[in-house]
């Protein structure tokens, strides 16, 4: 069985990579606060190649962006399996749909699926 996660969150405005980080950020806090690490990987797709970068090899992230991504590695330590993912933004039509939704709203959302996750 898979959990599938998918949110927009209201944001301060910010830079598109940015906001990619914090949603980053956001996928280790919500997956470590409901304790799965013992029983499933967490997978994150994102559309941001930068912020895909910044994870995956810290010290390349720009000095604005390092609290958020020191955040990140922190949360990196409590979950053992992980990855991230790039996703080209022609196939996340799902994620940009969320991410206007969020840009635009005041309030955040939070959707869970769970059983068979197909296409992730």
């Amino acid at each position: 069985m898979q959990i599938k996660a998918v949110f927009s969150k209201a944001v301060v405005s910010c830079s598109t990579n940015f906001a990619e980080l914090l949603a980053i950020r956001e996928a280790f806090m919500l997956f470590d606060a409901n304790h799965w690490t013992s029983s499933f990987n967490l997978i994150i797709e994102s559309d941001s190649s930068n912020a895909v970068g910044w994870v995956l090899n810290p010290s390349s992230g720009p000095w604005n962006v390092r609290s958020i991504i020191f955040q990140t590695e922190f949360f990196k330590t409590k979950i053992p399996n992980w990855a991230i993912i790039h996703t080209r933004r022609e196939g996340n039509e799902e994620a940009d749909k969320l991410a206007k939704e969020g840009a635009f709203s005041l309030t955040s959302g939070l959707h869970w699926f769970y059983g068979l996750v197909y296409g992730s």
